[in-house]
């Protein structure tokens, strides 16, 4: 018996089942190499995240698999090779849509369980800054520091609740200033293009140029072949939103179901990804 860290347990599993997996074995050999490996820890993985580790390793390394970001439009022109170093940058205090819970210019994850209020959060959120007040993070700060908020331009996409069924009620009975507010109705045909890392995004929030853009759930607005579970593959699919923060001044709030496995925490409850939690600046649980 050997000891594997807490932390490292899936990454070491990870690596090993990609070393098998890149010898050209099936999945099933690969599985049961990697249950007969975590027999000899002292501190095994269960057998749920044994099976979710090769899968992830197997789909990364198939040598005929075609790259699922492929579609995902170039970017004009060559690519850029000079470099800065470090005394090129200015270091830069953490600056906050609202402080201490959503950074500015970041990504934001609302992740809960079904019917935890998860969509009751952002609509009451965006209602708040799109007319200025107080929301219901501030908390205890200065009253007259909510005062020097000004009304924010939103932009949210919910592929759930229809707008004219539900959010826009929502949104009134919060007293929310409307013309702050842009959206595309799950009916419009538009909808479809609204996805993460999609030209037809960036165009938008060139456009709105918005303090805040929502996504209701993150499953909504992937792309085709995208696959959460698969290792890294949210990486991907989350860098444009970096880029886009900061190009645009724009925050991001994603919202996201937790998954439905038992006896997990924190990081492993955010659906099929824990990479989420990583590129997230803020991840608020509901």
């Amino acid at each position: 018996m050997h000891h594997v860290p807490e932390g490292q347990r899936n990454d070491t599993l990870f690596r090993f089942a990609s070393k098998m997996v890149g010898s050209g074995i099936s999945r099933d050999a690969a599985l049961e190499g990697a249950r007969a490996e975590v027999a000899t820890w002292d501190n095994p993985l269960p057998d749920f995240e044994i099976v979710k580790t090769v899968d992830s390793a197997y789909n990364s390394y198939q040598p005929n698999e075609q790259n699922v970001y492929s579609n995902i439009e170039p970017e004009p022109g060559e690519e850029e090779l000079d470099l800065q170093t470090l005394d090129q940058f200015d270091e830069q205090d953490v600056d906050w849509l609202i402080r201490g819970y959503i950074p500015k210019e970041q990504i934001t994850m609302l992740v809960g369980t079904g019917g935890t209020g998860k969509t009751s959060v952002w609509i009451s959120l965006v209602a708040s800054l799109s007319s200025g007040d107080r929301t219901l993070f501030d908390g205890d700060i200065e009253p007259s520091f909510i005062k020097k908020r000004e009304p924010k331009k939103i932009l949210f996409f919910s592929g759930e609740d229809t707008v004219e069924h539900v959010i826009k009620k929502k949104l009134r009975a919060q007293r929310a200033n409307m013309k702050n507010i842009y959206t595309i109705s799950i009916d419009d045909e538009r909808f479809d293009k609204i996805l993460l890392g999609s030209k037809y995004l960036e165009r938008l929030l060139a456009k709105y140029k918005p303090a805040l853009c929502v996504f209701d759930p993150l499953q909504s607005f992937l792309k085709s072949g995208v696959k959460m579970s698969e290792r890294n593959a949210m990486r991907q699919t989350m860098r444009s939103l970096i880029r886009w923060g900061k190009e645009y001044g724009t925050t991001f709030l994603i919202v996201m179901h937790t998954n439905k496995l038992l006896n997990v925490w924190g990081r492993n409850r955010m659906a099929d990804s824990a990479d989420l939690w990583d590129i997230a600046r803020s991840v608020l649980m509901v």
